[in-house]
């Protein structure tokens, strides 16, 4: 049984997704600290490397997104496929192949889906997105979080291949007001 339509497919991920969130129940103590580097991940490592090239010019954008990281690092973690996709679900919509799952800030999952599978065009297309998909889902104290978080890893995914673009580059000013609200808030 194929997914009927893209909406569907999006609906399913952004379930699964809130159910890994909803495991967030159980304590992560005697998990080990390689399931908590999501910067290990295929997808997150090749990113970065590709911000290296599109911040060449410019390091003080590039210290500025590892500031922006460290900040994410300290959001609300939750179990993660870690490559949640259509791809990974099989004919029944259960998720399959856990190969870079681990615990990682909420938000990952959402933005692999958001830019391997939506591709949005615009930050309000990815705004729209979230909210829509998690307003009612995610708690108000930690809306911010999410945003966050989610659009850090939409930018680090969406920047595989190196090039800037006038996505990134609106969705790296978004964060960067953003990071600052954090910032102040966690003061």
């Amino acid at each position: 049984m194929a997914l009927s339509t893209k909406a569907e497919a999006l609906e399913i991920t952004a379930n699964k997704s809130k159910y890994f969130h909803a495991l967030d129940q159980i304590v992560y103590t005697t998990a080990p600290s390689i399931f908590y580097n999501f910067a290990i991940s295929y997808g997150y490592s090749s990113g970065v490397a590709g911000l290296l090239r599109m911040f060449d010019s410019d390091r003080s954008k590039f210290e500025t997104f590892r500031l922006m990281e460290e900040t994410v690092k300290k959001n609300k973690k939750c179990f993660c496929h870690g490559d949640l996709s259509v791809v990974n679900l099989s004919s029944q919509n259960h998720v399959i192949d856990f190969d870079e799952s681990g615990i990682y800030p909420f938000g990952f999952d959402t933005a692999k889906v958001l830019i391997g599978y939506f591709q949005p065009k615009s930050v309000d297309e990815i705004k729209l997105y979230i909210e829509n998909q998690f307003k009612t889902f995610v708690d108000i104290t930690e809306w911010k979080e999410f945003l966050f978080a989610t659009c850090l890893f939409s930018f680090v995914f969406s920047s595989k291949e190196g090039k800037n673009s006038d996505l990134k580059k609106k969705l790296f000013e978004m964060l960067t007001v953003l990071h600052k609200e954090i910032l102040n808030k966690r003061q």
